[in-house]
């Protein structure tokens, strides 16, 4: 399970399923606006509508997303936070993710890790034929 709401759906049908969250990894998303777009009021109107405290309080309780604005904590139901990846008692012993060192060293990983693999898939290519 992925953490989408189907471990709370399952329990509430009745099965005795739960996460197990030991190593979870945190990671987050940004909404962009082109620079120069025509529709500039339109695009600043629907970021701040998606992420109001109170809009993502309420996906939080539909889906089991730890919501992007710690003011949304607060409403959140108390029975959904437990199901959250955002809960308190798994805060810290969440990895989260440096995007400061990937933005420095993602590319050179990659090709690393390509020059790596591509023996590996040359080899396997030639064996099942």
């Amino acid at each position: 399970m992925d953490g989408s709401g189907a471990e709370r759906d399952l329990q509430e049908r009745g099965a005795d399923v739960e996460i197990i969250w030991d190593g979870q990894i945190w990671s987050m998303d940004a909404w962009g606006i082109p620079k120069g777009t025509e529709n500039l009021e339109e695009a600043l109107g629907f970021v701040r509508s998606a992420t109001e405290p109170e809009r993502l309080a309420a996906q939080a309780s539909m889906v089991a997303y730890g919501p992007a604005r710690r003011s949304s904590h607060g409403l959140i139901p108390d029975a959904v936070k437990p199901h959250l990846p955002t809960a308190e008692a798994r805060r810290d012993d969440a990895f989260r993710i440096d995007y400061r060192w990937w933005a420095r060293h993602g590319s050179a990983i990659e090709q690393s890790f390509d020059d790596w693999l591509a023996p590996k898939l040359t080899v396997r290519r030639k064996e099942g034929h």
